[in-house]
């Protein structure tokens, strides 16, 4: 019996597929680590882009957040001392308590500090607590921040259960100095007594 041979035809279709097989594999590797070159090049611009931006907002921050911080710690220890007396000589004695933290203009206003010469929180049994308070700064500068401040506190007489109330001030804080250096009244508004502060 005769042993068939392979014509060339059959010999160059054969190699070109191989040919073809591996430019196909090369390719294919070639791609794929372009593209990942392309990927991890875009997550390296991201990462830089990203990390730009944090440093921005952290330099923002740097020149806002400091001068909010310390003169929202002053409010809550002012408004503190200001809603919270169980007596008649804890009521008369807040400018006292308060002389770290507030000017000597604003501790002789007696638009904020009332006087009560007929001393009625004695005469009721007045008693008032300090709850919380919500700062909204309108202005912040290297001298000082002003905004306005929203105060929670509850307040009973004779055993009676507590209502809550909220007032609005209008502040101004000496970065300086520290201290607050305007308070000034905007009004009030009594709630129940389940009543929540900024729903």
């Amino acid at each position: 019996m005769k042993k068939q041979t392979k014509t060339p035809w059959v010999n160059i279709v054969l190699a070109m597929i191989a040919f073809l097989s591996i430019g196909f594999m090369i390719g294919s590797m070639l791609y794929f680590t372009i593209q990942k070159t392309t990927y991890e090049a875009q997550i390296r611009t991201s990462k830089q882009q990203t990390k730009a931006l944090e440093n921005q907002i952290l330099d923002a921050k740097k020149d806002t957040q400091p001068g909010v911080s310390s003169a929202t710690e002053v409010l809550n220890t002012f408004f503190n001392g200001y809603y919270t007396y169980n007596t008649q000589s804890e009521y008369d004695s807040r400018t006292k308590r308060l002389k770290t933290v507030a000017t000597d203009d604003v501790l002789k206003d007696e638009k904020v500090f009332q006087a009560d010469p007929y001393k009625k929180v004695k005469q009721l049994d007045l008693q008032s607590t300090f709850k919380e308070l919500n700062f909204f700064p309108t202005n912040v500068s290297a001298s000082e921040v002003t905004g306005y401040v929203y105060v929670a506190y509850s307040a009973n007489y004779a055993n009676k259960n507590a209502g809550n109330s909220q007032a609005l001030f209008l502040i101004t804080y000496d970065r300086t100095t520290k201290q607050l250096s305007k308070v000034q009244g905007q009004g009030e508004l009594s709630l129940n007594s389940d009543s929540k502060l900024y729903e």
